[in-house]
């Protein structure tokens, strides 16, 4: 399958910061946004995530870990899995837990039970 999309930012600027990259679509001699772009798989495509590679969690992951939202985990449970997935540090699989109050990345996917103490997935 051809995939029309290009990553565009600025590759030099001498005098500041660089533009924030974006997504286009090639279609049809026209250039279209492509929202929803997946850039935590664009930024890790070399392998290098987790122990000192630059990554993160993605919901890819989250899924898997919490088997579709069949699942649900303590949070030691969710760390030692996530780590064990992703190869990511502790304190980066922690901060996918983090709640709607803490501008969690998943906070939308992710409730929790607190008489039982378990974090579960909605899809």
């Amino acid at each position: 399958m051809l995939d029309n999309r290009v990553v565009v930012t600025c590759c030099k600027n001498s005098d500041g910061d660089l533009g924030d990259r974006s997504v286009w679509v090639r279609d049809n001699g026209q250039w279209q946004s492509s929202p929803g772009f997946d850039w935590d798989e664009w930024d890790n495509a070399d392998g290098k995530k987790g122990k000192g590679g630059k990554g993160s969690i993605t919901e890819q992951a989250m899924r898997i870990v919490f088997n579709e939202g069949h699942k649900s985990l303590t949070s030691a449970e969710f760390l030692e899995a996530t780590e064990k997935l992703t190869g990511m540090a502790k304190s980066s699989c922690y901060n996918a837990l983090k709640g709607k109050s803490k501008g969690g990345k998943f906070a939308a996917h992710l409730s929790y039970d607190k008489k039982t103490k378990l974090f579960s997935w909605q899809n």
